[in-house]
């Protein structure tokens, strides 16, 4: 698990994290985010909806985050090149949702 330090590895872990936790208090904890306010995400809808609480949807995401890293490390056929462009989608796919509900909720759209 030594892996997990490495910058790439953290920052897959970190926008996933990001997008979890900025779902999580947008729409339970945030007292000061519009009325009826919800995520676009489907996935997060999903989850909500299962545990009444987007707080199962940020654990899953870490979770996954957690597998890609491992997944991306142990994978030895694979290019360095392809692995470096999966771990730029996926800290893509955890940022741009993540900061995305922030700044919505920060802005009160």
């Amino acid at each position: 698990w030594h892996f997990l330090k490495e910058r790439k590895c953290a920052a897959i872990i970190g926008s996933q994290a990001l997008d979890g936790a900025a779902t999580f208090a947008a729409v339970n904890l945030a007292t000061f985010a519009p009325a009826g306010y919800q995520t676009v995400g489907v996935v997060a809808t999903i989850f909500g909806q299962i545990a009444s609480s987007y707080l199962l949807f940020y654990i899953v995401k870490v979770l996954f985050a957690v597998a890609i890293v491992y997944v991306l490390h142990t994978e030895k056929k694979e290019s360095p090149e392809l692995k470096t462009f999966l771990a730029i989608a996926a800290t893509a796919l955890g940022l741009a949702p993540g900061l995305h509900d922030l700044l919505r909720v920060a802005i009160g759209a």
